[in-house]
């Protein structure tokens, strides 16, 4: 499982991905002008909510809206997916490569506040660069505040080519608001998941309440199953990370939760323009005025590993 590709590319990837977003914008819009004018408002609303990587919860913009949701993802999908990927890069250490041995060929993910799934595909990536076979995730499950990007993803995997549609794995989305205890349906996902993603979720919580970020990673931990992994990353400059660590030393069994890898990382996109977009891209871009968000400041990264 765990057998590097020798001549993987992940910029091969973001670069269907990102044509992807193009396709589905050019479906939707059909060319109005008035709907890249929106979209360029709703990007320099993300970015002043997103403002130093930390969103508060007062500023969380609605993604009921189509448009909005594609906003977000032609803005920051690309940065998000290879975030995850290069985290997961950069710990591949001997007891990651042992932890995912323990796994299931087709592991079970479970991604909190996880929007459109970028989690899943930067773990999919990951996984078909240390030569995953076979379907890459059998079971997806996104736990976020708005189900309604299910059907921004259903959009992608129809405009993706049909060779690529396959490393996009099926995925549900359970409706779930992070400072509420979980419902009965999002407990169950996470205590099935063999992976459980927290990528960009925890800082906004933490701006406004420690106490409330260190119940919600307790709640995670005491669902983790026997030799489940839990990748959390998010904005350095929070504070979300210490608090995750802090909950783990408090919990009973903590001993069973071991810490394998934490690190301070910068994972910029740093490939050129011409790695990542397609001519169409180019001409999207330009259109827009404005480019993708590609630079991901430094992160913290943690991962941890269920053992019993």
């Amino acid at each position: 499982m765990m057998a590097e590709h020798d001549g993987y590319r992940w910029q091969n990837d973001i670069k269907v991905l990102f044509d992807t977003i193009v396709a589905m914008f050019s479906k939707f819009s059909n060319g109005d002008e008035n709907a890249i004018a929106k979209s360029r408002k709703m990007k320099r609303d993300m970015r002043n909510a997103y403002g130093g990587d930390i969103l508060y919860l007062s500023a969380k913009p609605d993604y009921s809206d189509q448009l909005r949701r594609w906003t977000y993802i032609y803005t920051y999908l690309p940065r998000h997916v290879h975030l995850v990927y290069a985290a997961l890069c950069t710990a591949d250490t001997p007891e990651l490569k042992e932890s995912l041995k323990k796994l299931k060929e087709q592991p079970i993910v479970c991604c909190v506040g996880g929007g459109p799934n970028c989690d899943a595909l930067g773990l999919c990536i990951f996984l078909k660069k240390v030569g995953c076979k076979g379907t890459l995730t059998k079971e997806v499950c996104v736990l976020d505040e708005y189900d309604d990007w299910r059907h921004t993803w259903a959009d992608m995997k129809q405009q993706s080519p049909e060779g690529d549609q396959s490393w996009m794995p099926e995925t549900e989305w359970v409706k779930c608001n992070l400072v509420k205890p979980f419902t009965d349906d999002s407990a169950e996902k996470l205590k099935k998941a063999d992976i459980i993603t927290v990528v960009k979720s925890l800082s906004s919580v933490a701006a406004s309440s420690e106490e409330t970020v260190k119940e919600i990673c307790d709640r995670i931990m005491k669902m983790m199953k026997s030799n489940a992994l839990l990748l959390f990353i998010d904005n350095a400059k929070s504070n979300a990370g210490e608090l995750l660590l802090e909950a783990r030393r408090e919990l009973n069994g903590s001993s069973h939760k071991l810490v394998l890898h934490e690190e301070v990382m910068t994972a910029n996109l740093t490939s050129s323009r011409r790695d990542i977009y397609s001519d169409e891209a180019e001409a999207l871009i330009e259109y827009m005025e404005d480019q993708p968000v590609l630079k991901a400041g430094d992160n913290e990264m943690i991962l941890i590993h269920r053992f019993e």
